[in-house]
């Protein structure tokens, strides 16, 4: 049995609550509720969510339908509950190492992989929909505009409805008539990665008004990927370089997960293997 409180909401737009889970065995476990109004779109979520099941990606624990009222239907999904998102967590931990940067990177791009390699396209990817368990577990999250691409393409091209959040939508999303690829998601993934290194800097500048422009018109305000928390010379021209690529204004010069997982700044084996031994050791999250 699930419930909740209607005013312990986690998110600023609300619709995501503090729940509690009733066991078999007579405890409760804390979750996450998500309340909806029923929707094309929140099936589209649902639907990705029972089909995802990766330690990088937030867990459905179960859903169902509240009723009606008057025309519209509730759905509710309730998910596993996590201790902060990644923009609470950069906050945080300003001062990330080399080799932290590449725990956190590493989980973000299996997630991601993942969610290509099942034929989808995330579309929202930004530090509020990256969720943190103990500092240690990052998880992907809402997938309300995810769309699954068409396997006769190539690259999987799917159309422009859902293009995320300004400030990490490609350049291409913002013109029309223009099939997006997993290559809108790098985008994304490479201003997150840009922030996670740069105690949260914006690699097109402080102030959130101005990303749509400077995004839209890359030519002529290019990011800035020179600000990274790096001390070793060869490391950081590494990183930047990668960054380079992944916020390319061209979609098809920004690499796929696997070429960012095989890049020379990953080669290393420099991760803690203790973190990551305990990190898939960790109850509660299935592959």
């Amino acid at each position: 049995m699930i419930s909740w409180d209607d005013e312990d909401k986690i998110n600023q737009s609300g619709i995501v609550r503090k729940g509690s889970e009733s066991l078999s065995s007579g405890q409760f476990k804390k979750c996450a509720v998500k309340l909806i109004v029923e929707s094309e779109s929140d099936n589209n979520e649902l639907d990705i969510l029972t089909e995802l099941r990766h330690q990088n990606i937030v867990n459905l624990i179960e859903f169902g339908h509240l009723g009606n009222t008057g025309l519209e239907t509730h759905l509710y999904m309730v998910m596993e509950l996590c201790d902060c998102n990644l923009t609470k967590y950069m906050e945080i931990e300003r001062d990330m190492s080399v080799t932290s940067f590449k725990f956190v990177s590493r989980q973000l791009l299996a997630g991601l992989g993942f969610i290509h390699g099942r034929n989808l396209i995330h579309g929202d990817i930004k530090p509020n929909n990256i969720l943190v368990i103990n500092k240690e577990i990052f998880k992907l999250s809402d997938f309300g505009i995810s769309r699954r691409f068409r396997r006769e393409y190539a690259h999987g091209t799917q159309t422009r409805d859902g293009v995320g959040s300004d400030g990490y939508r490609s350049p291409e999303s913002y013109q029309s008539d223009v099939q997006l690829t997993r290559a809108a998601d790098i985008f994304a993934f490479g201003i997150v990665l840009a922030q996670l290194i740069s105690k949260g800097q914006h690699p097109y500048g402080p102030y959130p008004v101005d990303w749509q422009f400077s995004i839209r018109h890359s030519d002529k305000f290019p990011p800035k990927c020179s600000n990274l928390s790096i001390e070793n010379p060869q490391k950081r021209k590494q990183l930047e370089e990668l960054l380079t690529e992944t916020i390319s204004t061209k979609p098809g010069n920004r690499p796929s997960t696997r070429r960012v997982e095989e890049h020379e700044f990953f080669s290393d084996e420099s991760v803690d293997n203790s973190r990551s031994i305990r990190q898939r050791s960790i109850r509660g999250n299935p592959q």
